[in-house]
């Protein structure tokens, strides 16, 4: 086994302190990291409700199948729901889950 030169070690001597001594990222820095995986996820849920009204909400995938979840407030009375996706592009679900279970969209 050959021994480890005195300039390796020095080295990873070096790399390990500045490790160290580097400061940790930001409050600021952590939260756009976290902001920048999430965003793909969230989507924007617009309603036209039976009185005709109008509304929206935030939502977010909740699984790779593209089942969506949301507050119940932002589709109660709800005659009409579109998902806006992050790039822009609306949709209609295909399909509404309630508290009692998935039903089909009318």
């Amino acid at each position: 086994m050959r021994p480890i030169r005195p300039s390796t070690i020095l080295l990873a001597l070096v790399a390990f302190v500045s490790i160290l001594l580097s400061p940790p990222p930001t409050a600021e820095a952590q939260y756009e990291d976290i902001i920048a995986r999430v965003k793909p996820a969230v989507v924007l849920v617009q309603v036209k409700h039976i009185l005709g009204g109008e509304g929206h909400g935030s939502g977010f995938f909740y699984n790779p199948s593209g089942f969506i979840l949301t507050n119940q407030h932002v589709v109660a009375g709800a005659k009409s729901i579109t998902v806006v996706l992050p790039a822009g592009r609306g949709l209609p679900p295909a399909h509404r889950a309630w508290r009692g279970g998935l039903t089909q969209r009318s």
